[in-house]
C-alpha cells in the first residue's frame, strides 16, 4: 500500500475514533470521510463501491438531520444505525488490500 493510502486510512480511523469519543460532529465525520475515500490512490473497484455505499448511508442520515422539516430528529435518533455503519466501515478499512 502506498504512503497516500496509508495516511488516508490512518485519518479515516482517527475520524471514526474522534466521532465515537464525541470530539467531532457527525457532519464533519461525513464530509471528511467523503474526501478521504474519494482521494484514495487507485483502490480496488469492489472496495471503493463498498466504502461509498456505507458513506452514502451516513450522508443520507446527515441530510435528514439537516432538513428543516426534521428539527425533532437528532444524531441520537440514528445512534444505532450510525454505529452499525461505522462498524462496517471500520472493518472495510481494516480489510483494504
Amino acid at each position: 500500500m502506498n504512503e497516500l493510502n496509508i495516511r488516508h486510512f490512518k485519518l479515516m480511523n482517527e475520524l471514526i475514533q474522534n466521532y465515537t469519543e464525541g470530539k467531532i460532529k457527525f457532519s464533519k465525520l461525513v464530509s471528511r470521510l467523503d474526501e478521504l475515500i474519494t482521494n484514495l490512490d487507485n483502490p480496488p473497484q469492489e472496495w471503493i463501491e463498498g466504502a461509498k455505499s456505507l458513506w452514502f448511508d451516513l450522508e443520507e442520515i446527515n441530510a435528514v438531520l439537516l432538513d428543516e422539516k426534521n428539527k425533532d430528529r437528532t444524531v441520537e435518533t440514528f445512534k444505532t444505525d450510525i454505529a452499525e455503519i461505522i462498524k462496517k466501515l471500520s472493518l472495510l478499512i481494516a480489510e483494504f488490500p
